[in-house]
Formats: C-alpha cells, sequence, structure tokens
C-alpha cells in the first residue's frame, strides 16, 4: 500500500514539472542578460520589449548650508523616456539574470525537497538569493528637471520644509525558471515616468543600472 502510495505521489509530481517545465518554455529569453524587459501578449505568443537603459547615482544636494533644502535621490540623462507605453494597467515586466544553476536534477526528489522547505534553486545557485527581484529591484516615478528626471528620495525646501518625494510601487514577483522572473505592477501606473533601479548592479563608480519607461 505504502508503495503504490508513493508511486502515485512520484506520478504527480512528475506530471506537475513537465507541466510547469512546458509554461516556462513559453516565455522569451531576452536578448541580453541583467535587465528588465516588459513582457507584451498577443494571442497565444508572448515577446519582449527593451526599456530604456541608463545609470545613476545616489546624490545628496545642498543649497545654502541646508538652509535653503537639500535633495536625495537618483538621477537620469533626460526629461522624457525614449518608451513610451499607451497604457499603465496589467504592465508585466520579465529579469533574466543568465546565471544558470546545476542542471542535474530529479522531479521526484525536487519536488519532495520543496515539500520540505528546501529551495533547489538556491542551492544549486548560492547567487540567488542576491538576484531575487524583490529584493533587489525598486519602481520609482520620476520627476522631470530641467534636461534630467529625478527619483527622489527625500526632499527639502527653504527652512526644512518637506517637499513631495517619488512614490515606489510595489511588484509581485514570480520565478518562472531558474534565474527567469516575472515582476507585475500591483496597480495601474497613472500618466507619468517611471524607473526600475536595480540595487544589485552596483558599478565601481557606484552608479546603479536604470531601466526607464513612460506611460502616455
Amino acid at each position: 500500500m505504502k508503495k503504490q502510495l508513493l508511486f502515485s505521489v512520484a506520478a504527480i509530481c512528475i506530471t506537475i514539472n513537465i507541466t510547469a517545465q512546458i509554461e516556462a518554455d513559453k516565455y522569451p529569453i531576452p536578448e541580453y542578460s541583467n535587465e528588465i524587459n516588459l513582457l507584451k501578449k498577443s494571442d497565444d505568443s508572448l515577446t519582449l520589449q527593451r526599456l530604456e537603459k541608463g545609470s545613476a547615482k545616489k546624490e545628496m544636494k545642498v543649497k545654502m548650508m541646508g538652509m535653503g533644502g537639500m535633495d536625495n535621490g537618483y538621477e537620469l540623462e533626460g526629461e522624457k523616456s525614449t518608451v513610451r507605453l499607451s497604457s499603465g494597467s496589467n504592465l508585466v515586466f520579465i529579469y533574466y539574470t543568465g546565471a544558470v544553476g546545476s542542471t542535474a536534477s530529479n522531479p521526484v526528489s525536487d519536488s519532495l525537497m520543496k515539500a520540505n522547505g528546501i529551495d533547489m534553486s538556491a542551492m544549486s545557485n548560492p547567487m540567488s538569493m542576491m538576484e531575487d527581484p524583490a529584493k533587489t529591484i525598486t519602481l520609482y516615478n520620476t520627476q522631470s528637471a530641467k534636461g534630467s528626471r529625478k527619483v527622489m528620495l527625500q526632499s527639502m525646501g527653504l527652512m526644512g520644509k518637506s517637499k513631495k518625494t517619488s512614490t515606489v510601487y510595489t511588484i509581485s514577483v514570480k520565478k518562472i525558471k531558474d534565474s527567469y522572473y516575472q515582476m507585475i505592477v500591483d496597480k495601474e501606473l497613472p500618466k507619468g515616468e517611471y524607473a526600475f533601479i536595480l540595487m544589485s548592479g552596483a558599478a565601481m563608480d557606484g552608479s546603479y543600472p536604470v531601466f526607464a519607461f513612460a506611460v502616455e
């Protein structure tokens, strides 16, 4: 009886894994790794659109020794993004790290380990926790200024009066397959300029990768 039960569980696990793999294979692989792409759905096909790619440093600007105000945040080149979206609803993005873990796996043993709370992908790729978009990627709206866009983290005017800062938009993350993540913006984005900041991609000069777009 126990053998029959184990066989049934194994068969179900294999079927679930095969089905999940077929669904995962429908997702296109981005041309470049460590970038954020917009996922576009049309009929039964899925395609990707690259976002505007740039970099930004976190900087603090103080006026009149702080008496005239202070701005703290990131600055992007250009007042408007080159990528314009017609709607801010149901936006889905893809983040692909390009890092592939060990391919040696067994559907039955993997499923049993998952049932016991063990993340196989984390074991095969120790860096996967650092690549998790839920922990390393933040979506902000940007404020346009002369010749630039700003992600304003903190801003104060004359005599320390608080000014409007950038809004953080939450995203729900789903792992599609190893090193491949789907990110869904939790609510509709109003018209404006936006930017993802990838904190895990810090460069030697202190800048971070930025992926920008606009909703018209």
